[in-house]
C-alpha cells in the first residue's frame, strides 16, 4: 500500500514538474514575436515565379499583379518553423536585391491579457455559485447582468490572444517581383578576334591620348599666339614711329648745311 502511494507522488510530482517546465518554455520572451519581411526579387518570368511560389510553405492574404508592366506585389503567411525553408527556397525564384525585417515583441502583452483572463475566469467561477444561492430576483439580476459582463470581457480577451498567438506564431512576408531582361549572351571569341580585339582597343586609346594632347596643345597656343601677335603688333608699332623720327631727323641735318653754304656763297659774291 505505502509502495502504491509512493508511485503515485512520484508520479504527480513527474506530472507537476513537466506542466512547469512546458509553462516556463512556453512563456520564453523570443517566443512572441511578430515577424514582418520586406522582399525584393527580380524574376525573369513573372507567371513561373508565382507558380513557384504557390508550391512553397504558407497562404496568400494578398495578391496584386501587373502582367504588362512586369511587376508584382505577394503578401503571404508562413509558419515560423517553415520560415528558415522557405527563405532558402526564395533563392530559386530569382535574384534577391533587397531584403527588410521588422520585429516586435508582445510578450508583456500576452502576459496581461492571460493575467485578466484568469481573474475574469475566477468571478465568473464566483458569479455562477451566487447566481444558484440568491434569494430574491433583484439580486438575480444583478448577478446575471455582472456575469453577461464577465462573459463579454473574457471573448474579448480570447480573441486579442488568439490574434497575438496567430501573429506570433507566423511571419507575415510582402514579396515585391520584377522582371528583369534577360542579358544576351555574349559568343566566346577566337583567338585572332582577340588579337584584332586587343589592336583595336589599343588604337582608341592611342587617338583618345593624341586628341588629347590636341586639346591641350590648343588650349595653351591659343592665349600664347594671342599674346605673341598681340606684342608683335606693338613692337612693329614701337619700331616704324622710331624709323619715322629717324628720318625727320636726318632730313633736318642735310637741310641745315646746305643753308649755311648758301648764306656763304652769298657772302663771297658781295665782297
Amino acid at each position: 500500500m505505502k509502495i502504491k502511494h509512493g508511485i503515485i507522488t512520484l508520479v504527480l510530482l513527474f506530472i507537476c514538474t513537466l506542466a512547469i517546465a512546458t509553462e516556463a518554455y512556453a512563456n520564453r520572451p523570443e517566443d512572441f514575436l511578430i515577424r514582418d519581411y520586406t522582399i525584393q526579387i527580380d524574376v525573369k518570368n513573372l507567371p513561373d515565379a508565382l507558380a513557384r511560389l504557390n508550391t512553397m510553405p504558407g497562404f496568400d492574404l494578398n495578391t496584386f499583379v501587373n502582367n504588362q508592366s512586369g511587376w508584382g506585389s505577394i503578401e503571404r503567411r508562413v509558419n515560423v518553423r517553415d520560415l528558415d525553408r522557405f527563405m532558402s527556397d526564395m533563392h530559386s525564384l530569382g535574384d534577391v536585391t533587397a531584403s527588410w525585417s521588422h520585429t516586435r515583441n508582445v510578450f508583456s502583452m500576452v502576459t496581461d491579457l492571460r493575467s485578466e483572463h484568469r481573474v475574469r475566469s475566477t468571478e465568473h467561477g464566483r458569479l455562477m455559485e451566487l447566481l444558484y444561492e440568491v434569494e430574491t430576483m433583484a439580486q438575480f439580476a444583478a448577478i446575471e447582468n455582472r456575469l453577461v459582463q464577465v462573459i463579454s470581457e473574457m471573448e474579448r480577451i480570447r480573441g486579442r490572444l488568439n490574434n497575438l498567438e496567430f501573429e506570433t506564431g507566423t511571419a507575415r512576408l510582402t514579396i515585391n517581383l520584377s522582371v528583369v531582361d534577360p542579358e544576351e549572351e555574349i559568343p566566346e571569341l577566337g583567338p585572332f578576334a582577340r588579337i584584332g580585339q586587343a589592336f583595336m582597343e589599343s588604337a582608341e586609346t592611342t587617338l583618345s591620348v593624341l586628341q588629347q594632347i590636341v586639346i591641350l596643345f590648343l588650349y595653351v597656343s591659343l592665349p600664347l599666339g594671342f599674346f605673341v601677335i598681340v606684342g608683335g603688333s606693338i613692337l612693329w608699332i614701337v619700331i616704324r614711329k622710331d624709323r619715322r623720327k629717324g628720318g625727320i631727323k636726318h632730313e633736318k641735318d642735310e637741310t641745315i648745311p646746305d643753308e649755311n653754304n648758301e648764306r656763304k656763297g652769298d657772302e663771297d659774291n658781295e665782297s
